[in-house]
């Protein structure tokens, strides 16, 4: 009962607050007191079969997830009838459940999409000895075929990238943007460093040719600096 004891607390306020659902309207809802749902919050108590189905059944989740034996919100026979009418395995469901929804929508709503998986399944399906036949067949005619071999590979990589240029990554182009602006700002703020110490050992130096040489130096950086 440790992972009841742990888990049933924390996932039951999460929905709760989630569905903007007070102790008081669960409590009427499932036929229970406030108090009760009260405990069930603060890991005082653990509701009785009876009790957990009615949370589960008005909380639209199961049971398992309540108590933390599963990671997938539904139950098992929304679960089951998932995984067969989509043919997704419950740990590809899982995933799918925990991204976002309106991300993964683009994806599949995206033209790309169902080529893509055309193509998987083009590489998936073609055999070994596919493979080694046409291996077979160049070597006897003297052709060099390496490039029939890797087309329906070449071809899955494109439509990926297709799908990849058709679908809204501003959010990804904004992190990139800023972490090379914040490399553009170290390199900047160094270069400024080395120029000041650098303008620093040429009032030290004595040599004139050497100072020259200081003097190009800063001037190489401070170009850089402007760039």
């Amino acid at each position: 009962m440790q992972q009841m004891e742990n888990v049933f607390p924390e996932r039951l306020k999460k929905i709760m607050e989630d569905e903007h659902i007070t102790q008081s309207d669960l409590a009427k809802k499932i036929g229970a007191t406030r108090q009760s749902i009260s405990a069930y919050l603060k890991g005082d108590r653990n509701p009785d079969i009876i009790v957990l189905k009615g949370l589960a059944d008005v909380l639209s989740v199961s049971s398992d997830y309540l108590i933390g034996l599963s990671d997938f919100e539904i139950n098992d026979g929304d679960m089951q009838a998932f995984c067969k009418g989509t043919g997704l395995s419950e740990k590809a469901a899982i995933i799918l459940d925990t991204l976002l929804s309106d991300s993964i929508s683009q994806i599949i709503e995206s033209p790309n999409f169902e080529n893509l998986l055309m193509r998987i399944d083009e590489v998936k399906s073609s055999s070994e000895s596919f493979f080694k036949d046409i291996e077979k067949f160049g070597l006897e005619n003297m052709l060099d075929l390496s490039d029939i071999v890797d087309l329906n590979r070449y071809r899955a990589i494109k439509e990926f990238e297709s799908l990849l240029d058709n679908f809204d990554m501003r959010y990804l182009r904004k992190s990139e943007f800023e972490e090379i602006q914040k490399q553009h700002l170290t390199l900047v703020s160094d270069n400024r460093k080395q120029i000041e110490e650098l303008y620093k050992k040429s009032k030290e130096e004595t040599d004139e040719n050497e100072r020259d040489k200081i003097l190009k130096d800063i001037i190489e950086l401070t170009i850089k600096d402007t760039k």
